[in-house]
């Protein structure tokens, strides 16, 4: 009698699982939106990543853990990316 279930699956013994707590939906989705807003919105994508995970002073952090941390955090940094990615959209020279 042949069993159906099919083969469990094997980790790789060099694999460690992680030990990171995972993000909540909330926060995993803050955190996607503010990746994708300054990525589009910066000229160069390598820029936009550096400012997510530099720290800055006018905001108090990192930008990408605090706009993950919280939606008032993510405003502050939303409104930070718009005025610092594209400072003189819209103005007339």
């Amino acid at each position: 009698m042949s069993d159906d279930r099919p083969a469990p699956i094997r980790r790789p013994m060099f694999v460690k699982p992680s030990t990171l707590p995972k993000l909540s939906p909330e926060r995993l989705k803050r955190q996607s939106l503010i990746t994708r807003l300054a990525c589009s919105l910066f000229d160069d994508h390598k820029h936009a990543i550096a400012f997510l995970n530099q720290a800055n002073p006018s905001l108090g952090g990192r930008p990408l853990a605090i706009a993950t941390e919280s939606a008032e955090g993510y405003s502050a940094v939303e409104q930070t990316v718009r005025l610092i990615a594209r400072p003189h959209s819209g103005r007339r020279q």
